[in-house]
């Protein structure tokens, strides 16, 4: 039987890390302390690799990623709906503010409402971990996908422009959600 390691990308297992916050060594143990970007940061501030290392360097990068869930507006106000994962993260993790007093002298709102925030500012943060994890890890990365790309076009494309340029809309959208694909015939008829 073999045995599976448990996803370090789970709200359940970050929720568990952040509930243990200010317990180094508890932390320093947990699965995200073993992510690339947390090794690179226990380098880069020239830490011993131990569990206390581990611990500070993982909480060094989960307060950078929770920093970046910060309104860019100064002073914000601590009851906007835009900046609830922000405030929710830092002041019931970070500050030890009991959820019931946040959810009712600072959001003002329910307690199903103040999960449901909570539940999203545990996504957003695993994104934001993904996201400098993945960054991490394809520092210098060559891809070896071959270059797919058609040959420059010998004759200028005649006709269809209108289709020409919805193509070309689609293709630059940055929006990224649209697919397009073309069709015909075989044998030359104006796909390439």
């Amino acid at each position: 039987m073999e045995v599976t390691k448990p996803d370090p990308f789970s709200s359940q297992s970050l929720l568990n890390l952040l509930k243990a916050w200010h317990k180094l060594q508890q932390i320093g143990v947990h699965p995200l302390a073993s992510l690339k970007v947390v090794e690179k940061r226990l380098h880069a501030v020239k830490r011993e690799d131990s569990a206390a290392g581990r611990g500070l360097s993982l909480r060094d990068v989960i307060q950078q990623a929770v920093e970046s869930l910060k309104p860019n507006v100064e002073p914000f106000d601590k009851a906007d709906i835009h900046a609830r994962p922000y405030v929710l993260l830092t002041e019931e993790y970070f500050n030890g503010l009991k959820p019931e007093y946040i959810q009712q002298a600072i959001f003002n709102v329910s307690a199903r409402t103040y999960q449901r925030a909570r539940q999203e500012a545990l996504e957003r943060l695993l994104g934001i971990l993904r996201q400098m994890e993945d960054e991490v890890r394809n520092v210098g990365a060559v891809s070896n996908a071959p270059f797919l790309a058609p040959p420059k076009h010998v004759y200028p494309l005649i006709g269809r422009y209108n289709l020409v340029q919805e193509v070309v809309h689609h293709l630059l959208d940055e929006r990224g959600t649209t697919c397009s694909a073309l069709s015909g015939l075989p044998g030359g008829l104006d796909k390439s």
